[in-house]
């Protein structure tokens, strides 16, 4: 029997995204691909907007949901994949979030994948439209188009000491067989319930496997970044999504189990996530301690991020309270110098990336006037793939280059 899917679509209050992410799938889905749209929102207009749109599609393949009340994020996806087990026959079960979407004939090219080896877990790669900022740029990761066999236990070793590699199957970058959620459920008694629940998966996921098979390909295209959870923090301005996000994490906050708690930042949450579960897990010869010195200086660097200089100032206080001497031999990276000034373009250069817009090409910089014409470029654009990359090979031998 050839594996069928399901394509969940969590949304909380982005119903012009969901939107995309909608057609992303059912402009290339076949009959064995289904799409359940579970909407979180809590604002009436955007949910009333979305039923609507998934209404007016009339496709069979399409279904709109939603949660008895808005829930945190962890619980609605904890719902979203639980409906979708109960009321879908299908063997696999992938996430696709609002801010994404799958490049043109890329999903084809995982179920194909996954019809090999239907009951590994396949994680893949993307590209990112950056598009918090005007112009808009578009980065294409150099990668092989491999597929490769990757060890569960080398990824955890290599998230003990601060790398975390995009192979990591964090469900919404990676396809998995009905049996082993079940398993992940019956092992911990849910699936996602913690803080990111993306990364819960993927710790919990490699606590019962021992490999993940990754497609090194930009399976996705990522942006929407002004709705991002993390972009308030490293933006220096605190986002709808970040309130919404740290206010539904309840009072223990959201890195109540990093080795230093109290400092709230981005990177905190993935280690948040990797200690949570494995506590859970109670096998320290699979989930090794978390490096000290490299996580005291890797949650330095990452303060130094934050672009809000009192929240910087503040939350680096902290830390250095907390960790003390531990900090000794870690030095603030170098501040990038200042962007020089945009050389003013002649009339020439105007007219020549004008006529490049007109055939959705980029600028010579490479740039792009919108999120949308940086978006129809990667969905109809090949990538160029190299032969080997330095990502792949530290995964493969990470715990030799790491030292």
């Amino acid at each position: 029997m050839p594996p069928s899917f399901v394509v969940i679509v969590p949304t909380r209050n982005r119903a012009a995204l969901a939107k995309n992410a909608i057609g992303s799938v059912l402009s290339q889905a076949g009959t064995n691909v289904r799409l359940l749209v579970s909407d979180n929102s809590t604002t009436p207009a955007e949910r009333a907007e979305l039923a609507a749109h998934c209404s007016r599609l009339a496709d069979p393949r399409v279904q709109y949901v939603n949660p008895p009340e808005p829930l945190p994020m962890p619980a609605h996806w904890e719902f979203a994949v639980g409906y979708a087990q109960k009321n879908y026959d299908a063997t696999h079960f992938v996430i696709l979030t609002d801010r994404m979407m799958f490049r043109a004939g890329m999903l084809a090219a995982v179920t194909e994948l996954v019809a090999e080896r239907p009951d590994d877990v396949l994680s893949y790669n993307d590209d990112m439209v950056h598009d918090l900022h005007s112009p808009v740029r578009l980065e294409r990761k150099p990668l092989t188009g491999k597929v490769f066999d990757l060890e569960a236990e080398q990824l955890l070793y290599l998230s003990s000491i601060g790398v975390f590699p995009q192979a990591l199957p964090r469900m919404l970058n990676c396809v998995v067989p009905r049996g082993l959620l079940a398993a992940i459920r019956t092992r911990f008694g849910d699936v996602y319930t913690s803080v990111a629940p993306d990364l819960c998966h993927a710790y919990r996921c490699m606590s019962l496997r021992d490999r993940v098979r990754y497609f090194d390909a930009p399976v996705m295209v990522q942006y929407g970044f002004a709705k991002s959870n993390g972009t308030g923090y490293y933006g220096g301005k605190t986002n709808d999504a970040w309130v919404d996000f740290n206010r539904c994490a309840g009072a223990r906050g959201i890195t109540f189990a990093a080795p230093v708690p109290e400092v709230c930042c981005n990177l905190n949450v993935v280690y948040h996530e990797y200690c949570f579960v494995r506590e859970q897990a109670n096998d320290p010869a699979r989930f090794p301690a978390v490096d000290w010195t490299r996580y005291v200086h890797a949650i330095a660097n990452d303060i130094q991020s934050c672009a809000n200089p009192e929240n910087r100032a503040a939350l680096f206080a902290v830390l250095k309270a907390r960790v003390g001497a531990d900090l000794a031999g870690w030095a603030p990276p170098p501040a990038a110098p200042p962007a020089p000034p945009a050389p003013r373009k002649s009339l020439w250069a105007k007219l020549r990336d004008a006529a490049r817009a007109a055939r959705g090409e980029p600028a010579a910089d490479g740039t792009f006037r919108t999120t949308a014409a940086a978006l129809a470029y990667s969905h109809r654009t090949a990538p160029v793939y190299v032969p080997i990359n330095d990502h792949v090979q530290y995964m493969q031998r990470g715990w030799k280059l790491a030292g």
